[in-house]
């Protein structure tokens, strides 16, 4: 689990690929406790695996935080966001205009379980494989 502090400093990532068919895929495969994503912006990014995929993290832990973050990837799997795929943290001021098809898929986050989402929005539709 990544428990540092990623700050983009407002920069744009573009034209990441990663298709590996794992669990815990994205930017961030695994954000723990204390982790932090900021100020970032996923631009045409191609994100795919089986389980907890999303442009940013895979999976956002408890206690992890992903802030002021947008995302314009496609991305697929199960439990699949634009920008979590799996989300137990808190999510904050984040939007996602990203392609995602999938089991359990949403714009910004796949599956939210306990997690929070706060001033997010997507304008994306979403499809199922």
């Amino acid at each position: 689990r990544y428990t540092g502090t990623f700050d983009g400093g407002g920069h744009t990532l573009t034209g990441m690929t990663i298709d590996n068919g794992g669990n815990y895929v994205g930017l961030i495969g695994c954000l723990g406790s204390g982790g932090t994503v900021k100020n970032l912006t996923l631009k045409g990014a191609t994100v795919s695996g089986n389980k907890n995929v999303g442009g940013i993290a895979g999976y956002n832990g408890a206690g992890g935080t992903i802030t002021a973050c947008s995302s314009t990837a496609t991305v697929s799997g199960t439990y699949v966001g634009g920008i979590a795929g799996y989300n137990y943290g808190t999510i904050t001021a984040c939007w996602s205009t990203a392609t995602v098809t999938g089991s359990t898929a949403g714009g910004i986050v796949g599956w939210n379980n306990s997690g929070a989402v706060i001033a997010c929005y997507t304008t994306q539709a979403i499809g199922s494989s």
